[in-house]
């Protein structure tokens, strides 16, 4: 037959090469399958890793929420701070005396929360979404202080100077309400 002389040819080599192939493909075997539950392995890792980073999406916008609320509360008692220095602001209006009283308050915030805003903020500081923070108030590299540009600092501090801002918007916000009350409720 034709298959006699390969296994054994007159100097033996193809029935060697034979043997190699078949332990080639033995190994080649050995490795796919090795590769395959690695590759199950990973697949378990990215979906659990899948899973992380929904949550940590998740934690972000809680916590934006968290900051929006605790930014609502710190201008309720800036509110609140205000009231008690100047009780007439929480008057309902009676006389032009109150109206032009409330007016001087409300003025008067305004020219504090623009200077406030005015004095601290650079340019870049606008609030960031969160997970972006780390590319604003770029610039230095990352050592301790890490200065930008601007009013010097990091993503924080310019999300702590934006945050203050907008109390100082809350109550002052307020004390236009106040004037406008009073003006649409003067006799």
């Amino acid at each position: 037959g034709v298959c006699e002389g390969c296994e054994a040819g007159e100097d033996g080599t193809a029935g060697s090469s034979m043997r190699s192939v078949f332990n080639l493909v033995a190994k080649l075997k050995a490795k796919s399958e090795r590769t395959g539950k690695r590759v199950q392995a990973l697949g378990s890792l990215i979906q659990k890793l899948q899973w992380r980073i929904y949550f940590l999406g998740v934690s972000l916008r809680m916590l934006t929420v968290l900051e929006g609320t605790l930014g609502w509360a710190a201008g309720c008692a800036w509110t609140e701070f205000t009231v008690t220095l100047y009780p007439s602001i929480g008057l309902f209006p009676d006389t032009a005396w109150l109206l032009f009283e409330n007016l001087k308050i409300a003025i008067c915030l305004s020219i504090l929360a623009l200077a406030w805003i005015t004095l601290t903020c650079s340019p870049n500081d606008t609030p960031a979404p969160p997970g972006e923070e780390s590319q604003q108030g770029g610039g230095g590299g990352g050592g301790a202080g890490g200065g930008g540009s601007g009013g010097g600092g990091g993503a924080r501090e310019s999300r702590e100077r934006v945050f203050i801002g907008g109390a100082f918007s809350f109550f002052t916000g307020w004390a236009w309400v106040s004037v406008v009350r009073c003006l649409w409720l003067m006799p």
